[in-house]
């Protein structure tokens, strides 16, 4: 048994280790060649690669590259990055198709690198359309061997060019010039983008006031926020052009707030109740329907409030700031410490005391057994002072004295102290000690002169002490003239001139040396006109004159300086005339053909109809063209409306008025009845009345009470629906009561 088991192992393994045999003959490693895809317009140049992928070391290579001639031109080829130069032979680029030859020459130039193998340039044509243009390439049995010369398959995949199609430019855009909405209504304006075909039509839209109407800065759509008016722009995305829309909003009074009634005190009206619109502030009565002008104010109040009364004024009402009531009696308890309330003063030992004061006038309560404690006053001292730690000053030993410190004997302070006395520092002298270099201060004790530390230093001066080649230096410090004078400074950068010359002057003050002295050139030969001066070409020193001007306006020149009036209707263009020179004269002359009238836009009107005149200043002739006669703007005058020109507003016939109706049904509340005309005044008001004690107003049938004939009750009487509310509540309880008290009996 065990002998089968390990010829079964061993044939198993002789199995598994031929099929790995097998397998890792078989296995082969794909090469491959590619042709890169890239994107362009027409009439770019563009660069392909030929890239190659497991390169296996190329012997020689002959590939045939092919493309779309219809819109590509090959222009040149360039090496990759592993081949050289010298290897790669060009093929023609004008054949059918194009061969890449290739050819190692030797061991040491095949490589097993992967990537570019070459690189095609191509000129994609003007007239293009988009689209994509192929690039391929292809090789025979034999175009691509190793170095054992054998024939190497490789996977070729081609590419190309996809043309893109250039973009089309906008030109402008154009938006709805007006839009009208409510509050909290939505609308979008319609836009167009020119031209049609243009390739990004994206606009953004931006309201100037989002305050009335905001807008979708994508979509367009204007949503109203409250009344008034705003300007919606739409820009292209190029950011180059735009357009404007005016947007109205009209409040639609969705959004109401009912205010309560507010009652009035001495200074402020309350108001009776009133709802407000939240979006334009319009007021409305209590029944949110009916708009009113004016907030409905109450009554001033005739009652004060608030404040406290003192021994010195009376309350204050918080509300009105009016003074009212009596006044109360003083109030002894401030601990004030002040010089009317001083009963003993305080000193360096002893607290001062003072008298209560009133908290409310300040007036002092003079009475022993009612004071209180102030402070003590350090620098009031008691008990005279003596002098303590006085020490005389040595000035042999270089040691400082001191005066000394007073000291109080009444409290033991030090109150002041005293002042270092100084041990006879070294003096320096008024005067300067100086030789030919160097300065010095030397001490003025008597018997002492040694020089003063770090005063000896070299002379130095500064600003006008400075050597010049008028004097020598003056030291700035001990003032002692020292050195030589110094040279000249010449000023080479301005010329000095008279009539004789031109030269450079020295820049010290009080030197009349002259350098470079010279006489001068003149710029032109002759005499002075009126055109130049002579003047020297070196100094500019005007040697001659210019000559006068004499202007002589002849000239008539039809330019814009030169334009006295522009034409109109009336009048031709008028010209100053002027000099050769340029200048402007003040006589005129005409020039050009006069205008046309300009018609006016504001009417001119009559019974007869409407028309407008030129807008010139002065002319007032009649555009014959613009007459015409009235369009009434409805068949008939109403009550409110006349009839008036649709074009020019000119009233046609004046509206007829109104005249009350008051037979209508009797209009009535709780306690008053009246007529009331369809314009909404009320006539013939009065309070109820029943007279025949039926529980009816005699006059409109009201139902002022109950009576001894029972009457149907008022829908508007909510006491009868009470009483009915509360027997229905009665009647379901003892129905309920009822059916529990069955059930009970049926457990039983």
């Amino acid at each position: 048994m065990k002998k089968r088991l390990l010829a079964l192992i061993l044939s198993l393994t002789m199995i598994f280790a031929m099929s790995a045999v097998n397998m890792s003959a078989t296995e082969t490693t794909e090469h491959t060649i590619t042709i890169e895809n890239v994107e362009a317009e027409s009439g770019e140049d563009v660069a392909i690669k030929v890239m190659i992928e497991n390169n296996p070391g190329i012997w020689g290579m002959d590939l045939k590259i092919s493309y779309d001639k219809s819109a590509l031109t090959l222009t040149s080829v360039d090496n990759g990055d592993f081949y050289q130069a010298s290897e790669w032979t060009k093929g023609n680029l004008n054949a059918d198709v194009y061969i890449l030859s290739y050819e190692a020459g030797g061991l040491d130039n095949i490589t097993t690198k992967s990537g570019t193998l070459a690189i095609l340039n191509f000129k994609v044509s003007d007239t293009a359309v988009a689209g994509d243009y192929a690039v391929t390439a292809s090789c025979n049995d034999g175009d691509i061997i190793n170095v054992s010369f054998e024939n190497v398959p490789f996977t070729i995949t081609g590419g190309g060019v996809t043309v893109k199609a250039k973009p089309v430019t906008v030109t402008g855009v154009t938006i709805d010039e007006t839009l009208s909405l409510k509050t909290g209504e939505t609308k979008t304006p319609g836009y167009t983008v020119n031209p049609a075909e243009a390739t990004n039509k994206a606009v953004s839209f931006k309201s100037d006031n989002t305050d009335v109407a905001t807008v979708n800065e994508t979509t367009g759509e204007v949503t109203g926020i409250k009344g008034g008016t705003t300007t919606i722009t739409v820009t292209t995305a190029d950011g180059n052009f735009t357009d404007t829309c005016i947007v109205t909003v009209a409040c639609s009074h969705a959004n109401k707030t009912p205010v309560a009634e507010k009652s009035s005190d001495c200074k402020n009206k309350g108001w009776d109740a009133y709802v407000k619109c939240d979006d334009c502030g319009q007021l409305f009565a209590e029944n949110g329907t009916t708009e009113i002008a004016e907030i409905p104010f109450r009554q001033l109040s005739d009652q004060h409030t608030g404040g406290t009364a003192t021994c010195t004024k009376q309350a204050v009402c918080t509300v009105c700031s009016q003074s009212y009531g009596a006044l109360t009696s003083h109030d002894y308890t401030a601990e004030t410490k002040k010089a009317e309330a001083l009963k003993t003063a305080g000193n360096c030992r002893d607290y001062a005391v003072y008298y209560y004061s009133c908290s409310a006038c300040g007036k002092v309560e003079d009475k022993d057994s009612h004071t209180f404690n102030g402070d003590k006053v350090a620098d009031n001292h008691i008990g005279g002072t003596t002098l303590v730690n006085q020490a005389e000053a040595n000035h042999k030993t270089q040691t400082n004295g001191y005066t000394g410190d007073a000291k109080c004997l009444g409290c033991g302070e030090i109150i002041d102290y005293g002042e270092t006395i100084p041990a006879g520092a070294h003096t320096p002298a008024d005067i300067w000690s100086t030789d030919g270099e160097y300065h010095w201060k030397e001490c003025n004790v008597v018997g002492c002169g040694i020089v003063i530390n770090n005063s000896k230093i070299s002379h130095s001066s500064t600003g006008a002490n400075v050597a010049t080649c008028q004097k020598r230096a003056v030291c700035d410090v001990c003032g002692v003239s020292y050195g030589e004078v110094a040279d000249h400074d010449w000023n080479t950068t301005a010329w000095e001139k008279d009539s004789t010359g031109h030269w450079h002057e020295c820049n010290t003050v009080g030197c009349t040396e002259k350098n470079a002295f010279e006489g001068h050139t003149p710029d032109h030969q002759g005499n002075a006109t009126e055109e130049y001066a002579i003047k020297c070409t070196v100094c500019q020193y005007e040697i001659e004159a210019q000559l006068g001007h004499t202007h002589v306006f002849d000239k008539e020149v039809a330019e814009e300086q030169y334009i006295a009036s522009k034409a109109n209707c009336t009048d031709a263009a008028k010209y100053y005339k002027s000099c050769k020179c340029g200048e402007k004269g003040t006589e005129t002359f005409d020039f050009g053909e006069k205008l046309g009238h300009i018609e006016g836009t504001a009417w001119e009107k009559d019974s007869t109809g409407h028309w407008h005149k030129c807008s010139i200043a002065g002319c007032g002739v009649i555009i014959e063209s613009s007459k015409a006669l009235h369009t009434p703007d409805r068949e008939a005058a109403t009550e409110k409306d006349p009839i008036k020109c649709s074009v020019c507003g000119y009233v046609i016939a004046p509206a007829i008025g109104h005249s009350h109706d008051y037979s209508g049904e009797w209009k009535s509340d709780k306690g008053m009845h009246w007529n009331e005309c369809s314009c909404g005044e009320e006539a013939n008001k009065a309070a109820h009345k029943d007279d025949n004690k039926d529980g009816k107003c005699d006059a409109c049938g009201y139902n002022v009470g109950i009576s001894t004939v029972p009457s149907n009750p008022q829908t508007s009487d909510s006491d009868m629906f009470s009483l009915w509310g509360i027997l229905l509540c009665v009647s379901a309880l003892g129905v309920v009561g009822i059916i529990l008290i069955g059930k009970k009996k049926s457990f039983r």
